[in-house]
């Protein structure tokens, strides 16, 4: 599960602070899947499936506080908004994608 983020969007500060902290989302995360935060505008390169993804028109001056660039993998992923979680299968191949806010009674709900 990649939660897919931006460190401007107030939904996704409110899945942080609403949603991610609720018992029950955080027993099925734990249980069920392997959670990961990318920021979606960020400078940081990764490798994913043996490809190299950057964000090469990152500008500095900008930082990551307000909006920037969308980084490579945001776009590999199809994110169009956020927050987005992302469920990748065993094969790392996308099944889903869940856009949005989401109460945690909706997360769980999805995630079944």
């Amino acid at each position: 599960m990649v939660d897919v983020y931006t460190e401007w969007c107030g939904p996704c500060k409110m899945m942080d602070r609403n949603t991610f902290t609720n018992a029950d989302v955080i027993k099925k995360v734990n249980t069920d899947y392997y959670a990961v935060k990318f920021n979606a505008e960020g400078p940081d390169a990764l490798e994913f499936n043996g490809k190299k993804y950057a964000n090469p028109k990152f500008d500095p001056k900008k930082g990551t506080r307000g909006r920037n660039y969308p980084h490579e993998f945001t776009q590999f992923l199809s994110v169009r908004g956020y927050p987005t979680l992302v469920i990748l299968d065993n094969n790392l191949a996308i099944s889903d994608k869940l856009v949005g806010y989401k109460t945690p009674d909706k997360l769980l709900a999805e995630l079944k």
